[in-house]
């Protein structure tokens, strides 16, 4: 059986996170955040929801260039559309996001 996701470390001028899975079946995307084990997720997409969600989270744009465009904090039970976005960061609303305009760098997990 294929594994629901692989995690990687994401670094970015100065700010880095580890233990990020990027989901690989429909089921760990649809999950998200809610996959077992999993600090924040990156998935390759231009919007996302919140449905089944208890708390607010923070969602992180990504372009195609790699580059952070301005996070959002996100209430449960939302859709959030971001134009020009190739990848989507999620992560728990407490968590520092990456600066604005910052290239992200996607490293292997150890």
């Amino acid at each position: 059986m294929h594994a629901p996701y692989r995690r990687v470390n994401l670094s970015a001028s100065g700010w880095r996170l580890e233990g990020v899975a990027i989901p690989s079946t429909f089921t760990g995307r649809l999950r998200g955040l809610r996959l077992r084990h999993v600090r924040a997720v990156l998935l390759h997409a231009g919007s996302a929801h919140t449905f089944g969600m208890r708390l607010p989270i923070r969602m992180v744009p990504v372009g195609a260039d790699g580059r952070a465009h301005r996070s959002s904090l996100v209430p449960p039970r939302s859709v959030r559309r971001f134009p020009g976005a190739a990848w989507i960061l999620e992560m728990p609303a407490p968590f520092v996001p990456p600066p604005r305009g910052a290239r992200i760098v996607v490293m292997p997990s150890s």
